[in-house]
């Protein structure tokens, strides 16, 4: 999508949805949040816990929980066996092979003898019909909780033109998927093993977690300072989306120090280059252990 008024558009329509139901939301995110953390821990007392499939799991039930009201249950298998999971655990490879090679390639790659390659090429569609059919599911039931699905939905008992017809939806929901659940996992993985690694940083996080109330929300974590000073160090240092971004040059050009770019130009940028400016992070490469003094 390069048209930003479409996007822009897009950007509102999905950005209200996910403000009307996100209050609504979190003890049942804080429910699965708590359930990846005693899969992990399990895991752990038998000697060894894959920490990023669980991450994977939580990030996926997560985005599924808020799109349909209702997840699909990873962490109760650990994705194991599942066609989605499969899916979301190639899209990493799909996206780069999307980005330099042409679609009806790719296309072919679902009737490779190499297995890596034809689970690479069915990641679109097995994303795609796992969640048209959870958007069936919920048109079909009454069991399902707030979600931005349904919010969009409810346009059309008001008699209203929906905001975005059914494969645009599924479209913005798969794309969640894979952007959420692997971006997700990574930070999360990264954040426990520095915190992990070190023993006072470990105390002082537990300590200031420890501080949250008893029916703490999302307001309270966002300002906790030593936690998200870390979450913001490990996003800089081991960014989970550093992939090159397209931008579209504006008709009448742009000039970027002393570089003139003509309209219609396609360029890239990517956030992995800015974490690594040695102008504003004097050693880029070494992480800053954040500890209260």
């Amino acid at each position: 999508m390069r048209d930003p008024r479409i996007h822009s558009e897009r950007k509102r329509i999905i950005g209200r949805s996910f403000a009307s139901i996100k209050e609504e939301q979190e003890v049942k995110i804080q429910r699965l949040a708590s359930k990846a953390v005693a899969n992990i821990k399990n895991e752990a007392e038998k000697g060894q816990a894959d920490v990023y499939k669980w991450w994977r799991c939580l990030a996926v039930d997560v985005v599924s929980e808020m799109s349909f009201g209702k997840s699909f249950n990873l962490l109760h298998s650990g994705g194991k066996g599942l066609p989605l999971y499969t899916a979301l655990s190639h899209a990493g490879p799909c996206v780069v092979f999307q980005a330099v090679l042409p679609r009806g390639l790719i296309s072919l790659f679902k009737w490779s003898p190499v297995t890596w390659l034809r689970d690479v090429g069915q990641v679109s569609e097995t994303i795609f019909n796992r969640v048209t059919a959870a958007l069936g599911e919920l048109r079909a039931s009454s069991n399902c909780g707030p979600s931005i699905a349904r919010h969009l939905l409810s346009q059309e008992v008001k008699g209203k033109t929906p905001s975005l017809n059914d494969d645009e939806l599924s479209s913005e929901v798969g794309m969640l998927l894979v952007a959420g659940s692997d971006s997700t996992a990574a930070t999360l993985t990264y954040a426990t093993w520095e915190i992990v690694r070190d023993p006072e940083l470990r105390r002082q996080i537990e300590e200031e977690v420890g501080s949250l109330p008893v029916n703490f929300t999302a307001k309270d974590v966002e300002v906790l300072p030593l936690l998200n000073s870390v979450l913001e160090e490990v996003l800089r240092m081991y960014n989970p989306a550093g992939a090159l971004v397209e931008r579209l040059v504006p008709p009448s050009g742009i000039s970027v120090h002393d570089w003139d770019i003509p309209g219609g130009t396609m360029v890239y940028t990517t956030g992995w280059l800015v974490s690594r400016l040695e102008d504003v992070f004097p050693e880029p490469d070494r992480y800053v252990t954040f500890t209260k003094s």
